[in-house]
């Protein structure tokens, strides 16, 4: 041991002695550049202020009325439900939600309810189950046209309510102001029936209109829709339409003050998303992640990428009265002679993959891949399909297919500008669709415009548009013939039996396991008849600033879930 650390410590000397002979300058040093310090626009340019960038608002910040996610969000801020969602799904009566405790009388088929106490309006009015009796009480009565009349419908007695023949609704019980019980008429899983309950609480002093007024319901209820008062972590301060949403802190919110002074949702056009994230003009954002938008993501320094499975789809609507897309064949002629896959793999290059049904693969019940039938590019079996339908007869120049009537089969294909995929996807469409003897005309408006005529008007061919779906996986809203009336989600007045008798079936089955089979046989069956022409899944990829802090949206919760515990550092 001494002698290998002596003739080690010779060699140092000698290497010493030799750079000493040689006449040699001691060695620079190595000099390390440093990163340099990163600015952050946005700590620069506001304080205690989150901006999230959305896009176009309808102005109808009224939960039972609204209809888009752009209006969800301003709504989610504003008012709390019953119960809050897991990560997972789940309900819960944890995070924001106002009851404390949940009991069901399977028996029964009655649900009590035991609010907070000392839970606040933003007009300092306490919350109490009289508000919750009106919330369900609004969402029955005649005069409500929204989307949401269906989630009150099993409550024993609404149907009567609605149908004007009694003030009151028998399956609702106020038992003290803190306590309430509904009973309902059909047995549904409990975790449907609780998320259709779960609406958000508004407040009866507010918003109760004269019942028999019939001019009240339109010069109140409804024009309250850009003034509206909850319970939540904000509170409603100002809207500039096209412009932006502005939200104070409500100081007394039950869970605490939130950590932000002031939340405003600004309109920024889509192709702007990341220019503007960058610049600091806004802390967060929703979008679409195409290989443009990864690229321009990695360039911004200050900011990172949020991102989880959606629990949603993009689709191509269809109008099932219409005497060409009410033939089933012609719908799966459609979607061969169709390039979408090659689309999607285009556009998004690998970050999208082809939906086949109307559920995601983030839900519990996705069969798999495997499960239904991929309708890959064949336009020789879309060709056949059309002879099959019918439609064999070409026009002289053999350009286009004729209708019954002898006239070139036409069709208008409804879509919005203000995002890349629902320009460029009508274009793919247009060119494989004429290919198969069918002229698509294609009609580009702003996504107010289109969700009014296809949701209100019900005056469309086709359109493009996109779910973000609920918790649990039942399409009844979307897809039964009992939601067909104008305002509701059934807006292409599709109908099959065998669809319908799945969904109730669904509906009002307990035990998740024997769900899981039922909704495997509806979304194959749906995968065939093509209520839709589904198009693609994608993951939620939100770029956010690195300023912000708990931004923690999932594939069941959305970015407001807990919007009182974000906070920014300034």
């Amino acid at each position: 041991m001494w002698k290998k650390s002596l003739g080690l410590f010779v060699v140092f000397l000698v290497l010493v002695g030799s750079f000493a002979l040689a006449g040699c300058e001691p060695p620079e040093e190595e000099v390390v550049e440093e990163d340099p310090e990163v600015v952050n626009p946005a700590i620069e340019q506001r304080d205690n202020t989150f901006i999230f960038g959305t896009h176009e608002h309808s102005g109808i910040f009224n939960p039972a009325l609204y209809a888009t996610v752009y209006d969800a969000w301003v709504n989610e801020l504003i008012f709390d439900t019953l119960l809050s969602v897991e990560d997972d799904g789940t309900l819960t009566t944890d995070h924001r939600s106002l009851a404390e405790e949940v009991e069901f009388d399977e028996e029964e088929l009655t649900y009590t309810y035991y609010l907070r106490e000392g839970v606040e309006f933003h007009d300092g009015e306490e919350l109490t189950a009289e508000d919750v009796e009106f919330t369900w009480y609004a969402h029955a009565h005649p005069q409500y046209d929204g989307p949401r009349g269906g989630y009150v419908e099993n409550i024993i007695g609404a149907e009567d309510f609605r149908a004007g023949e009694t003030d009151e609704i028998e399956g609702i019980t106020v038992v003290d102001p803190y306590t309430i019980e509904v009973q309902t008429e059909e047995p549904l899983a409990p975790e449907l029936q609780q998320l259709d309950l779960n609406l958000p609480i508004m407040p009866k002093h507010y918003y109760e209109w004269d019942f028999d007024d019939e001019e009240a319901y339109d010069d109140h209820f409804v024009a309250l829709n850009t003034d509206p008062v909850g319970s939540g972590p904000f509170e409603f301060a100002g809207y500039s339409p096209d412009e932006r949403v502005e939200l104070t802190a409500f100081e007394n919110y039950f869970l605490g003050a939130p950590e932000i002074d002031d939340l405003i949702l600004e309109e920024v056009p889509m192709d702007a998303n990341i220019p503007e994230l960058d610049a600091g003009g806004i802390d967060a954002v929703d979008y679409t992640e195409t290989p443009e938008d990864v690229a321009m993501m990695e360039e911004v320094d200050h900011a990172y990428i949020h991102s989880h499975l959606n629990n949603g789809y993009s689709y191509i609507g269809i109008h099932h009265e219409h005497p060409v897309l009410e033939n089933q064949k012609v719908r799966q002629a459609l979607m061969y002679g169709f390039q979408r896959v090659d689309w999607i793999d285009s556009f998004f290059e690998g970050l999208g993959s082809p939906a086949h049904a109307p559920v995601a693969p983030a839900s519990w019940a996705y069969p798999g891949d495997d499960a239904f039938e991929h309708y890959e590019y064949d336009p020789d079996k879309a060709h056949e399909l059309l002879d099959d339908a019918g439609y064999d007869e070409w026009c002289e120049d053999d350009q286009w297919r004729l209708d019954e009537d002898g006239e070139p089969i036409e069709l208008t294909y409804e879509t919005y500008d203000d995002a890349a995929w629902s320009q460029e996807m009508p274009v793919m469409a247009q060119d494989n669709w004429e290919d198969l003897g069918i002229k698509l005309n294609i009609d580009m408006s702003e996504f107010t415009t289109l969700q009014e005529r296809v949701t209100v008007e019900q005056e469309f061919d086709l359109f493009n548009m996109a779910w973000s779906l609920r918790a649990d996986p039942d399409p009844y809203d979307t897809f039964s013939v009992e939601r067909t009336d104008p305002g509701e989600f059934n807006s292409g007045q599709y109908h099959n039996e065998t669809v319908e008798e799945l969904m109730e079936e669904g509906r009002e089955t307990f035990d998740r396991e024997e769900r899981e089979e039922i909704y495997e046989e509806l979304f194959k069956k749906l995968n065939e008849d093509l209520p839709y022409l589904f198009v693609y899944f994608r993951e939620e990829h939100f770029g956010v600033n690195d300023r912000v802090n708990n931004f923690n949206p999932s594939e069941f919760q959305s970015w407001t879930w807990n919007a009182h515990e974000i906070s920014v550092d300034y």
